[in-house]
């Protein structure tokens, strides 16, 4: 029976190192480390064969005590860490894996005794005895411990999950027999015993898939329409990171407050330890949002200030204003053809925007009717291929001074390109409205502007390398196109 038990062994220790992971090779250690201890004591009961009979028999009895030690240590290996296991088998909670442990090292003591001679009969009566006695001492651990085996068995959560229990959200660490260990969003350490997961609410974010909603509360005042205020926060989600576009973000109205009206930005994510982090960029990019659309955030105001502005001091604003936009207008190259009263008339009419990092001011594809000047801060010029899944290829980026769209404000085009904000930056905005007005008043200056437009297409298509040398018949047909295109838009007759 001996020879059998050696080479069950022999061939357990073998399989493990052919079948276990290299990552759980060093646990073959103890159990090669006993069968070690093992061969010593086969070893001294042949060197030593003349010694008392009771000391050979507790050789004997030390002897088969490590071997089932091994066999025992080497059956739990193999069924929570080899390959062969892990394949036909659903990976074994650590907690199974401890009362597996404990259940065959109990029937290796009771083996060995019984090997000794000694009545086990009468140590599972006193046992029984004992373990009443333990039962009521330890309560409270026995319950974690049935707890535990019970979750195991349904299996709410797993390692790596997020959750929420007791009010303590964090990501699951491990789970044992007495408690599971979440590391909250603090990067704090938290055990929550079994007992108390056995009886409270537990929330998964990460089932049954890792896509969860957030809410961001929003306001805003009673005279704004509730669909602008939709299609603004809406706009605000636009290229922000693991903010999904599936399912869909949605803004529902909420409530009427007594200032405001109280709106819930709902959207999903499938990060949910940055989850906190994209809630505030959320917010971040709204507020941008609403300022450009001027849409106030309302707030409770508890001190009242007065104070008197004189015509004369509103003028002076107003004039520095006046100024700051007629010298951002001169950059435009085109509008050199403008008299002054025209200058003047587009920089009345004319909007200051405000975009943060990373947002997207015009998309390829999309109709325009506007141009934008750069007062401060840097914009990307990218171009798409249209493809499914193709990359962004970023071919310019413009700073203070630097003008675009103007194609799309003359003739009405679609954007050739999109452009975002690398940094924050401030952009004066011409429209459509503010350019109908001036050539009303001068439509000869459609012809003009035609050939200046034209002439810096042709300087864009050369540097880009999409035309040819720049010809006068070439300036002449393109000038002609777009003089077409200009009279259409504005409805400007010949």
């Amino acid at each position: 029976m001996g020879g059998v038990l050696i080479g069950i062994a022999v061939g357990l220790l073998l399989l493990l190192l052919v079948t276990l992971p290299p990552r759980s090779r060093r646990k073959l250690r103890m159990p090669v480390i006993l069968f070690g201890l093992y061969l010593v004591a086969v070893l001294i009961r042949f060197v030593f064969p003349h010694q008392a009979r009771s000391t050979v028999t507790w050789i004997e009895v030390l002897g088969i005590f490590l071997l089932l030690l091994v066999l025992a240590r080497s059956v739990v290996l193999f069924i929570a860490e080899s390959r062969i296991a892990t394949k036909l088998f659903p990976p074994l909670p650590k907690i199974f894996e401890d009362i597996l442990h404990t259940v065959l090292f109990v029937a290796v003591v009771l083996i060995t005794l019984r090997s000794a001679g000694v009545d086990t009969s009468s140590l599972l009566t006193t046992s029984a005895i004992l373990s009443a006695v333990l039962g009521f001492a330890l309560q409270d651990t026995l319950g974690n411990v049935f707890a535990g085996l019970s979750i195991q068995a349904q299996r709410p959560f797993e390692i790596g999950d997020w959750v929420r229990v007791d009010g303590t959200v964090g990501q699951v660490l491990e789970i044992n027999w007495r408690a599971m260990k979440v590391l909250t969003l603090d990067h704090v350490e938290v055990i929550v015993p079994n007992g108390a997961l056995a009886k409270g609410t537990i929330e998964n974010f990460t089932k049954p898939t890792v896509v969860s909603r957030r809410n961001i509360e929003l306001s805003a005042p009673y005279d704004v329409p509730p669909e602008r205020v939709q299609q603004v926060a809406l706009t605000a989600l636009d290229d922000v990171p693991r903010a999904l576009r599936a399912p869909a973000p949605t803004v529902i109205l909420s409530s009427f407050g007594d200032n405001a009206v109280l709106y819930t930005l709902r959207y999903f994510t499938d990060d949910f330890g940055a989850a906190v982090l994209t809630d505030s960029l959320v917010r971040y990019r709204v507020w941008y949002a609403f300022k450009r659309a001027s849409i106030g955030i309302p707030f409770p105001q508890r001190d009242v200030h007065l104070f008197e502005v004189s015509p004369e001091s509103r003028a002076a604003e107003d004039s520095v204003r006046m100024a700051e936009r007629q010298a951002a207008l001169g950059y435009v190259s085109f509008f050199d053809a403008l008299p002054p009263d025209a200058v003047v008339e587009l920089a009345k009419r004319s909007t200051r925007r405000l975009y943060a990092s990373g947002e997207t001011i015009l998309r390829q594809g999309d109709d325009g009717d506007a141009l934008f000047v750069v007062l401060r801060g840097t914009v990307a010029v990218v171009l798409e291929s249209g493809k499914k899944d193709a990359s962004l290829v970023e071919v310019a980026r413009l700073g203070h001074g630097k003008f675009f769209g103007e194609m799309s404000l003359m003739t009405g085009e679609k954007r050739a390109a999109t452009v975002r904000a690398v940094h924050e930056c401030q952009l004066l905005v011409v429209g459509h409205e503010a350019f109908q007005s001036v050539l009303d008043a001068h439509p000869e200056l459609a012809e003009r502007m035609s050939v200046m437009l034209a002439e810096r297409q042709l300087e864009l298509d050369e540097r880009q390398a999409v035309a040819t040398a720049k010809s006068k018949d070439a300036l002449a047909e393109r000038s002609s196109q777009i003089l077409s295109k200009i009279r259409a838009f504005f409805d400007i007759e010949k």
